[in-house]
């Protein structure tokens, strides 16, 4: 499909791993297709200077989505993912590295995209627990590591226990990011 539309880039994302990132490059180069190879990362980090001991630390993990834009930030994603690490992250049997600011500082310095999205992404999560305060922080930090070019922001708090009315406008000096209000 990505051929028919006459685009020359595939962007593919793996859960936890990058294992069918290798079998989506070897079907998209037969089509002369360019993969951006990505991952869903699970995030947790006991020495969160933002999160520790707020309602946030209770939480299991939170998700980013991680896209390598060139081998070198490929190269270090696969490291990283690969990392012998204390405390994994176990969903539905199986197991999964928990990747720390300290893997997000070391992957700024790669040419990767960084992307919040979902219920238990770490800039909406904190919204679903009442503290958009540590998520506004949590969004200046990430911008610090991988600035604004880099860093994509979809702040999807799904709690539906009622249709929300009004919009909330929040102004961190360089974009408007709108979400409703609660």
């Amino acid at each position: 499909r990505t051929k028919e539309l006459g685009l020359s880039h595939f962007a593919v994302t793996d859960q936890g791993f990058l294992g069918s990132v290798l079998k989506t490059y070897h079907m998209a180069k037969k089509k002369d297709i360019k993969i951006i190879a990505g991952m869903e990362i699970y995030f947790k980090d006991p020495n969160c200077d933002i999160l520790r001991g707020t309602e946030a630390d209770k939480c299991k993990y939170f998700q980013l989505f991680i896209h390598c834009l060139d081998q070198p930030a490929y190269q270090k994603l696969v490291k990283l993912a690969s990392k012998d690490r204390p405390v994994p992250l176990i969903l539905n049997e199986q197991e999964y590295p928990l990747f720390t600011w300290e893997d997000l500082e070391e992957l700024s310095k790669f040419n990767v995209t960084v992307t919040t999205s979902g219920v238990n992404c770490l800039v909406g999560k904190q919204f679903l627990l009442g503290r958009g305060d540590l998520g506004l922080k949590i969004v200046d930090k990430l911008i610090k590591l991988f600035g604004h070019e880099n860093l994509y922001l979809s702040i999807i708090p799904n709690k539906y226990t009622h249709y929300w009315d009004a919009i909330v406008t929040a102004t961190l000096g360089y974009d408007k990011i709108e979400m409703p209000a609660n």
